[in-house]
């Protein structure tokens, strides 16, 4: 392994010393508006040992010791919100459509099967086309939009509607949700305007409920969110960064975040770049409290020697990787994170320009080649308290 704990804290390759470390807090106006702080409700509280393990650059600094349960057993925490995009939250926004009364109930299936020949909505095909009223009374739908007389002329202009004399002739206009519900709550609010298809997404229903991690996964977070606290505490500006190969649920790289030395040495961008190293890449030197592991499974040989195909690819960067963050990432960062394919994202304290729940939500644009989930709170307290 090529270890940063030579004494030098020279990255490997590079015969440039990094800039010593201040241990000092800095002001909003040095860290930049992106890393302002702002409150967060929400936190984590633990009866996990509070022992912390110092972020060295040694090989062994890959082995973490494990967190133990208290005495009784019990671990007392309150899991990362999981950042959802708008459109799973919010209500479904109504659009109109043009309903009329069904005289005979018996023909309400002919006339499905006459309308969507003659006056098919495409556009409202997550509706019932039919729905029975509180007064027990059939309606159904006969068209999208407000234009009613047009409505009845199609309708009463048509030789395809045999049943037409089982419509009442009263058309009015409602309104419908005009999407398909992506949640179970917006399932059940459209059904109150119009019955509507649901199909449930148990991982989402999870991630709003806040039971999606077991408690082994929990231990886990906080013991990968506790080398960052670790990280940020040996960076002059606060804020560290660690990634996780959670397929071996492994180390791969630790960051602290070095702004005052380069300005695009945010603790995540710094965190992409030690994990390019792990690959033979890299181009920063190092920062004392940096750490990459020289052992990744199926990384290319050294540059120069003879590579097979599949060694000629390798890894690429962070694909698969889980990413933990002590401050909720700029817009830069979390592009970075974007391009670098990881896996999951959690953050501890929400930052005034933040694009991962606080100013955006990045990671929910639908315009991205690549999206990773995003939980925000993890150890809130000791991640906002760094500074």
């Amino acid at each position: 392994m090529t270890s940063p704990s030579s004494g030098d804290g020279k990255r490997p390759g590079d015969g440039t010393p990094p800039t010593p470390k201040r241990h000092r807090n800095v002001s909003d106006k040095e860290l930049g508006a992106d890393d302002t702080k702002v409150s967060n409700p929400k936190e984590i509280t633990t009866n996990l040992d509070p022992q912390q393990t110092s972020v060295v650059n040694t090989k062994e600094s890959s082995t973490v010791p494990d967190l133990q349960l208290s005495s009784a057993g019990t671990v007392v925490d309150k899991e990362p919100s999981a950042v959802l995009a708008d459109d799973l939250l919010q209500p479904i926004p109504l659009t109109s459509a043009i309903v009329d009364t069904v005289k005979d109930p018996k023909s309400a299936s002919r006339l499905v099967v006459a309308l969507n020949s003659v006056l098919p909505v495409p556009e409202l095909q997550h509706l019932k086309r039919v729905r029975r009223r509180s007064d027990g009374k059939l309606e159904i739908i006969i068209s999208a939009g407000t234009d009613v007389e047009s409505t009845r002329v199609a309708v009463e202009s048509s030789t395809k509607i045999s049943c037409l004399n089982a419509l009442a002739g009263q058309l009015q206009v409602v309104e419908v949700p005009s999407r398909i519900p992506r949640t179970r709550a917006q399932f059940e609010e459209g059904c109150s305007s119009w019955p509507v298809a649901f199909h449930p997404d148990k991982r989402v229903e999870a991630f709003i409920a806040g039971n999606f991690f077991n408690q082994t996964e929990k231990l886990m977070q906080v013991k990968w969110m506790r080398r960052a606290v670790d990280a940020a505490r040996s960076s002059s500006s606060c804020a560290g960064a660690v990634a996780v190969d959670p397929a071996r649920n492994a180390l791969v790289a630790v960051a602290v975040d070095a702004r005052l030395v380069h300005p695009l040495r945010h603790a995540a961008m710094a965190l992409v770049d030690l994990v390019a190293y792990s690959q033979r890449g890299g181009a920063w030197p190092m920062t004392p409290g940096d750490w990459f592991d020289d052992d990744v499974p199926g990384k290319p040989p050294a540059r120069g020697q003879p590579r097979t195909p599949a060694e000629a690819a390798g890894p690429y960067l962070c694909t698969g990787y889980d990413v933990y963050l002590t401050r909720e990432p700029c817009t830069m960062c979390a592009m970075a994170l974007v391009h670098s394919r990881v896996r999951r994202v959690f953050y501890g304290t929400p930052t005034r320009y933040g694009v991962l729940g606080t100013k955006a939500k990045v990671h929910t644009l639908q315009g991205l080649n690549h999206h990773y989930e995003v939980f925000s709170g993890l150890l809130h307290e000791e991640c906002a308290s760094l500074a």
